[in-house]
């Protein structure tokens, strides 16, 4: 069967709650009507799937109009003549599919759940696109200085990025910065991290920002300072790596009781990251490995969330179902399809008795969106597997690539 070719991205807000009738148009400037319009009442946010067939060779813009109310829509072509128009809005939730709509050359498939943040792309489901969205793992670690604002530069340049991946802690003063260790000593391939030293959270802001990172001129940056290079077209998915403390409970589900406690322990520091990425007008997802900072999270704001998983694929399933997230992000071993025996989980993941995290998250409306590909090979078999998103060390490894 052919494969869906993404034309393009129009990311133009979020549906907020209306009765009122919203009309979705999707035309080309070759011809002054609608090629396809669509009459929705929107009672509380939406998925709202819209498909056309058009003998054009193109469409080559697409709107909607709503008071309050703005879409985000992808604008697929199969081949040259079948078209897809998709608004990417707050993922599917266990509720069941709304009711099919027919209404003009268009017909939509509604389904609602809880109002929260819009997320278009790619923490939601994709039905019936072939190709995952890539997340530039720290800003694609792999050619340039992890977690820096230069990172974020050259990531946004290639086409295919739909999503940052970056990792947040505070330094002693509670300001979020961006980056992956705890200490800044760490190594990478033998070089040193940066050229300081210390706890992240015990540094104060201004060493930090005089870091260099991995021998480059680059340093740490804050998470506003790194914000403002990323454009509204780029998603970015913020992991809550740390709040400032070494006693951290990593990868589990825990007992109610502790989950109270650790949500008091995120909380501080999740309030501030949260501030600073209301400037932010771009979609955002946050994840960690830990509940604590995913409970915090679901205190502070309404952000798409998801747990990242590791060595316990049901304790992450659990997570996600407790409290409602829109995403999965499990390690590329956690998925049947791929080939683990080049990775550290061989021995302790056993097929038969682990769930099928890829299959039990799309059962439960929640997107999979996988770590970490290095090759190309790699990226292909996730893909064949039908993750939705892929965290990349490297562009061009996609096979929609232009780059390869």
């Amino acid at each position: 069967m052919p494969r869906l070719r993404l034309l393009g991205r129009v990311l133009l807000g979020r549906v907020h709650r209306r009765s009122e009738p919203a009309i979705v148009r999707v035309s080309s400037p070759h011809h002054p009507n609608a090629l396809l319009e669509s009459s929705l009442e929107f009672f509380s946010s939406h998925l709202v799937d819209v498909g056309i067939v058009s003998f054009l060779p193109e469409i080559l813009s697409s709107r909607s109009q709503h008071r309050d109310s703005i879409f985000g829509l992808e604008v697929a072509c199969l081949g040259e003549r079948a078209f897809g128009v998709r608004e990417r809005g707050l993922g599917h939730s266990g509720c069941p599919r709304g009711e099919r709509i027919k209404d003009g050359p268009g017909s939509a498939t509604v389904a609602t759940r809880t109002p929260r943040h819009s997320f278009h792309y790619p923490a939601t489901r994709r039905s019936g696109m072939t190709h995952p969205a890539v997340i530039a793992h720290r800003g694609y670690a792999g050619i340039a200085p992890e977690n820096t604002v230069e990172a974020v530069e050259r990531a946004v340049e290639h086409d295919e990025t739909a999503m940052l991946e970056i990792d947040v802690q505070p330094a002693a003063c509670g300001t979020p910065v961006v980056v992956h260790d705890e200490r800044l000593e760490g190594t990478r391939d033998g070089r040193p991290v940066t050229d300081a030293t210390g706890l992240v959270w015990e540094t104060p802001l201004a060493d930090l920002e005089e870091a260099r990172v991995l021998g480059t001129a680059a340093t740490v940056p804050t998470l506003a300072s790194l914000l403002a290079a990323v454009p509204e077209t780029v998603g970015v998915n913020v992991e809550l790596k740390n709040p400032g403390c070494q006693d951290l409970r990593v990868g589990e589900s825990l007992l109610p009781a502790e989950r109270d406690r650790r949500r008091d322990v995120w909380q501080p520091f999740v309030e501030r990251v949260v501030a600073v990425c209301r400037t932010f007008r771009g979609e955002l997802l946050f994840s960690s490995f830990c509940e604590g900072a995913i409970a915090a999270l679901r205190e502070v704001a309404d952000y798409p969330a998801a747990p990242l998983i590791w060595d316990d694929p049901e304790a992450g399933l659990e997570v996600a179902r407790r409290y409602d997230c829109e995403a999965v992000h499990p390690s590329r071993h956690t998925i049947r399809e791929t080939d683990r025996a080049d990775t550290d989980a061989a021995d302790f993941l056993d097929s038969e008795l682990e769930p099928d995290v890829l299959e039990t998250a799309h059962a439960e409306g929640r997107a999979v969106n996988v770590w970490t590909a290095t090759n190309w090979i790699q990226f292909d078999e996730l893909a064949a597997a039908g993750v939705d998103g892929i965290v990349a060390d490297y562009p061009g490894l996609s096979g929609n690539s232009s780059e390869r």
